[in-house]
């Protein structure tokens, strides 16, 4: 049933007054109720995700694949066909080397068909791609990937001739994605993690309030995993090339779009973008061994500050770091003691001409007190 404009509220502002409009109520309801009975809510499957526009923004390009695409959503990608025939040769040599076990292409197919639904709710939005098309990608990316692995792991796998392992350029790209070996999880307990807000001073007032920053002993340490303890805060190490920054935007990304995870990186982000407000309070963290830099300061100092834009932190993970370290800096012991250090003690000749002063201060204070007994 047809409604006129004035059965109801249904105007529009560019026809006139005495201009007649209608709308079809029953059709416009009939259709917004269809869409709401639809699964509005995203799937507990969902992993894969696209980065949302207002962390887009900032880096485009950290967020497009440099060699290889996995799955639908860069498969047409330009820079992405030229790797097209790596992935069938990757997925040849597992095939020949898997032919004891009697294991074809057409039964990697029927198997990946069954399991084609779940697979593709495991991504947070439509996917422009049919059963065929999807199936051939999980399969070839599939296969690509573990063979990769498994070279990676076993060098008497790699072939003289592999694309990968024996070129430069793309073995950059193949340990940049086998980052998350470094990133292991922090030993903290997620429990345990208030909500709130504290900020932290930055390296150069930590160091003049005779904190010491100092890198972590265990090279096999989460990044993660910062203390602090008795006035000396302790980092792992942390290298800085051309492709951390692309790492850490989407991993802060991934946080940022996954209902299940955790702001870790994100709060880790944070916590360096507090510390770095300078080139020097870069200098000290590099001098401590906590930054191995490659970049040129000015460039690292920009990335640690624009890295985590436009992110929201559920929870910051080092609150109570940053409470501990604040309570100890506004001490004002260890702040006398770190600017006496630091102004006349900070060498080992300034430290003799102390010494020597003092020496020379007791002499004559002696031989004025045994001028006057005598």
């Amino acid at each position: 049933m047809a409604k006129s404009e004035s059965d109801g509220d249904t105007r529009d502002p560019s026809h006139g007054e005495n201009d007649q409009v209608t709308v079809d109520i029953d059709s416009l309801t009939s259709s917004v109720e269809s869409m709401m009975s639809q699964n509005l809510i995203m799937s507990d499957k969902c992993s894969i995700f696209r980065v949302p526009p207002i962390l887009r923004r900032h880096r485009e390009s950290a967020y497009i694949p440099n060699a290889f695409s996995i799955g639908p959503w860069h498969r047409n990608h330009p820079l992405m066909k030229s790797t097209e025939k790596i992935k069938l040769k990757y997925l040849k040599n597992l095939l020949s080397r898997e032919s004891e076990s009697s294991v074809t292409l057409k039964e990697l197919f029927e198997s990946t068909r069954e399991i084609e639904k779940e697979a593709r709710s495991c991504y947070a939005g439509p996917i422009d791609v049919g059963v065929e098309d999807f199936v051939r990608l999980l399969v070839i990316d599939g296969c690509f990937l573990i063979e990769l692995f498994r070279k990676d792991r076993d060098i008497h796998l790699q072939e003289d001739d592999d694309p990968i392992f024996n070129m430069s350029c793309m073995l950059q790209y193949l340990y940049h994605d086998l980052i998350l070996n470094w990133l292991v999880k922090s030993s903290g307990n997620d429990e345990d993690v208030e909500t709130g807000w504290e900020p932290i001073p930055s390296a150069t007032d930590l160091v003049d309030a005779g904190i010491e920053l100092k890198v972590s002993d265990s090279e096999h340490r989460s990044i993660l995993d910062i203390k602090f303890n008795n006035g000396s805060l302790e980092m792992p190490s942390l290298l800085i090339q051309e492709t951390t920054e692309v790492i850490f935007r989407n991993l802060i990304s991934y946080e940022q779009c996954s209902p299940q995870c955790t702001d870790r990186i994100t709060s880790y982000a944070v916590l360096l973008g507090n510390l770095i407000n300078s080139t020097k309070d870069m200098d000290i963290l590099t001098s401590s061994g906590i930054i191995t830099n490659w970049l040129n300061p000015e460039e690292a100092m920009q990335f640690f500050n624009k890295l985590y834009h436009n992110a929201y932190l559920k929870k910051y993970y080092y609150l109570k770091l940053h409470r501990e370290v604040n309570k100890y800096y506004r001490g004002r012991c260890p702040s006398w003691r770190a600017l006496l250090m630091r102004n006349h003690f900070g060498t080992p000749l300034a430290i003799v001409s102390i010494f020597a002063a003092a020496a020379l201060l007791i002499l004559t204070l002696v031989q004025t007190i045994f001028t006057i007994t005598k």
